[in-house]
């Protein structure tokens, strides 16, 4: 059968058209797995692991280009105790073993936890030149829509800090010193500075047990 030029044209626009739209109909390779440390981040994935009240900390998202992925950039969005999304956004950090089968690419955001504890709810929005955008979130989970990114966001529990506690300059945090003293035949006995520093509001008591 004949076929005129400008029909065979337009086939192969067609099949061009159809080819672009499979491949940016899937989303990108993407990871968020917080408490795993990983080859090209200097600890784990969300820095530290579990953060205390007004400390700064570092997520970390990464994506396999071992396909071909291009990412270009994202956002990371959270909210705190179900208030107001927040987006901030997120910038390259390091790439481990490119232009192999292995190629990883990891982009970070830093922001700081709040001053009072409460539940922190986040997840990025993933940018590509050559796949659908992606949002990773919950379990490390990704899809294309962010409707299910917000409806199960990955949650975190920010609390204060542990109070830290200092016994004539050593840090005495859960643990005990024996001072042996005879109150008959001793003239002289230790003297004790206690320091503590809470950093975690008002201070109702401080409680100190010794059996002498």
């Amino acid at each position: 059968m004949k076929r005129s030029l400008r029909n065979i044209i337009h086939t192969l626009l067609v099949l061009g058209s159809t080819l672009t739209s499979s491949l940016y109909s899937a989303t990108g390779n993407v990871w968020h797995i917080p408490t795993a440390a990983q080859n090209g981040l200097p600890t784990t994935m969300r820095d530290p692991s579990f953060p205390s009240s007004s400390e700064n900390t570092t997520f970390y998202q990464g994506v396999w280009k071992g396909d071909g992925a291009n990412q270009i950039g994202g956002s990371f969005v959270y909210r705190f105790n179900n208030g107001s999304w927040q987006s901030a956004t997120i910038s390259y950090h390091s790439d481990v073993e490119s232009d192999t089968g292995n190629h990883n690419q990891f982009w970070k955001c830093i922001i700081s936890m709040p001053a009072s504890s409460g539940v922190l709810d986040y997840y990025f929005i993933v940018e590509f030149d050559n796949r659908d955008t992606t949002y990773l979130f919950g379990n490390n989970s990704s899809s294309s829509l962010e409707a299910d990114a917000q409806i199960n966001p990955t949650s975190l529990s920010v609390t204060y800090p542990l109070p830290e506690l200092a016994i004539n300059g050593v840090n005495s945090n859960y643990s005990k010193s024996n001072f042996y003293i005879d109150e008959n035949n001793d003239v002289s006995f230790p003297n004790l500075e206690l320091r503590l520093n809470t950093n975690i509001g008002i201070v109702d008591s401080v409680q100190i047990f010794t059996n002498l």
